[in-house]
């Protein structure tokens, strides 16, 4: 524990950005977390020009508040400048451990500022980008939202169409409005030819607001399942804010959706009147090639493209894939080494022809495709293969990444989790099947104490997974800290998701 009052100021300043400045999840991880620091803190906070405009008010506040009540107390009271001083030092001391209070007041004083700086950036972008179509009707916006896998398919996209178009693509995970206007407006220009923007959502209405900036003439679906539940509140919620893209689409434009996701193919009828409909699928299934838009009734949903085969290189680590397209077969190596990279090859070529790309082009774009940072990235270690997936926070990429790790039949195999965030009333059920897809996999797991975690455990133990092969620690920090003396030589390392301080 740390009673430094900067350090405690800092720290709850720090648990409300990691909070999105939401001040009713900040009352809650306050609540959960405590108003003291500890050393099991893995980050710090982040000096933005907000965190510390609100910094500043809230100190200005707590300096007036604890100056005030001295002063009332000390002069006014007791009529003794002792006593104010005494006073004075004592309500400092308090009103740091209560700044959690001024902060959310702070964040209130700076809100209308923020909305009209936010919406006249927005505003300047809006307009920048309409006049860029004006000026370029060739000009081609592709957005891309779900609940797992945009980024991933993001760069993919991306580095495909890069072989034959000048591609600006929203960077890392911006998927923001405010993080969207930005890059219209230092990245986008006359010579820009296609526009790949990720699209995040929260809540009903995230998705919507982002195509108001740029609305998408191709838009793509990677997924939908239960991430971040506990902020839709339902299923329900969560696919009709993800299908806002599509109801953005024009009528006659191409909507690219997951042919394996059964959220997308049970509800997609809903939102998609008008528009052209083409189906991505990374599993083997007999070819089912389209004309109409419309899928088949059994066996998922397939596509124009079909995935052949998808094998992984344990030695080389790669994947080699083969692809039948209506009119021949497409053999192609890529660094990265999920399967799913299939699916998400697939998309880009629908998208690729559809823009006027060569099945050549197409090719060279595979070869170029580079695993996304922390995203099932592989990295050697000696002789030890580590794949950081701490940027996977979702089931959907949770079974990918167990089956990625079932091929390695040559290596002991250790995964690392503290589980998923944001389940809602799902997690004791999402979390158990995980323990239960582990068990047949995974020769050492490594769980780090919280409240999902104990579920992985009951699951493990179902399905026969001896307690000894289960590794506790207390936090986050430990885990990774003294991961190295659970590792032997020629082990292989999945490191899944990772929760920050907020979390609990």
């Amino acid at each position: 524990m740390n009673f430094n009052p900067y350090k405690i100021i800092k720290y709850q300043l720090y648990l409300f950005q990691l909070e999105e400045y939401d001040g009713r999840r900040y009352l809650d991880a306050i609540l959960h977390k405590g108003l003291i620091p500890t050393s099991s803190l893995r980050k710090e906070l982040q000096w933005t020009l907000k965190a510390k405009l609100i910094f500043l008010i809230s100190l200005i506040l707590q300096i007036a508040v604890a100056a005030a009540d001295s002063h009332l107390i000390g002069l006014i009271l007791f009529n003794s400048t002792l006593v104010l001083i005494i006073i004075l030092i004592f309500e400092l001391f308090l009103v740091a451990y209560l700044s959690f209070i001024f902060n959310i007041v702070a964040s209130w004083i700076l809100f209308p500022l923020e909305y009209f700086q936010k919406q006249r950036l927005i505003n300047q972008a809006k307009s920048k980008y309409q006049k860029l179509k004006t000026q370029n009707s060739e000009l081609k916006t592709i957005g891309i939202t779900g609940s797992f896998g945009k980024t991933t398919m993001k760069e993919t996209l991306s580095t495909i169409l890069s072989e034959k178009f000048k591609v600006v693509s929203t960077p890392e995970n911006i998927n923001t409005p405010i993080g969207l206007a930005r890059v219209i407006l230092s990245s986008l220009n006359e010579s820009t030819e296609v526009f790949v923007v990720e699209m995040g959502e929260y809540v009903k209405g995230d998705v919507d607001a982002l195509c108001q900036i740029a609305k998408p003439d191709i838009s793509v679906i990677t997924g939908i399942n239960e991430a971040h539940l506990e902020r839709y509140g339902s299923m329900k919620n969560a696919v009709d804010t993800k299908f806002e893209i599509v109801e953005n689409t024009p009528e006659g434009g191409l909507v690219v959706l997951n042919g394996n996701d059964k959220l997308t193919t049970e509800n997609y009828e809903r939102f998609t009147k008008n528009k052209r409909v083409e189906w991505f699928n990374s599993e083997s299934s007999p070819p089912v090639y389209l004309t109409n838009g419309k899928a088949p009734d059994a066996g998922g949903r397939a596509g124009k493209f079909k995935v052949l085969s998808s094998k992984f290189d344990i030695e080389k680590l790669v994947r080699r894939i083969e692809i039948q397209t209506p009119t021949s077969a497409l053999s192609a190596q890529t660094n990265i080494i999920a399967e799913y990279i299939g699916g998400n090859i697939l998309a880009s070529m629908i998208v690729g022809t559809e823009l006027g790309m060569s099945e050549a082009q197409i090719k060279l774009g595979i070869t170029q495709l580079k695993p996304a940072p922390y995203r099932l990235e592989v990295k050697k270690n000696g002789d030890i293969v580590v794949i950081d997936d701490t940027y996977n926070g979702n089931s959907d990429g949770i079974k990918a990444g167990i089956k990625l790790l079932s091929e390695f039949t040559n290596r002991r195999k250790v995964y690392v989790t503290p589980g998923l965030v944001e389940t809602g009333e799902l997690k004791e059920e999402i979390h158990k099947e995980i323990g239960k897809q582990l068990a047949s996999v995974a020769d050492l797991v490594i769980l780090t104490k919280n409240s999902a975690t104990p579920f992985i455990a009951e699951g493990l133990k179902e399905a026969g997974f001896t307690e000894d092969k289960i590794v506790w620690y207390e936090t986050s920090k430990e885990t990774y800290e003294k991961l190295r003396e659970n590792l032997q030589t020629g082990d292989v390392v999945m490191m899944q998701n990772d929760w920050s301080d907020n979390y609990f």
